[in-house]
């Protein structure tokens, strides 16, 4: 048992080891152009036309009520006893 446990442990260690050079060989990442700005603000801006965003509320079910906690606790609500 115990050497085939130090075998393995031999072929993992020389498969690390032979791996390791290939991945500090490879070449970085080239970078990315930067986005040109904008000249005009309100391109970024919606359309006059556009439908307001509108809330949606969660489904009526456990994780529907549970999903409702968690949004209600990420905008600052209480999160009440934790432990039941």
């Amino acid at each position: 048992m115990h050497h085939a446990l130090r075998m393995l442990l031999a072929i993992c260690a020389t498969l690390f080891l032979a791996c390791v050079p290939l991945t500090l060989a490879q070449q970085p990442a080239p970078a990315q152009p930067a986005a040109p700005p904008t000249a005009d603000p309100a391109a970024d801006s919606p359309p006059d036309d556009a439908e307001p965003i509108t809330s949606v509320a969660p489904p009526d079910s456990p994780a529907g009520k549970q999903l409702a906690w968690v949004l209600f606790v990420l905008n600052g609500g209480d999160t009440g006893p934790l432990v039941g």
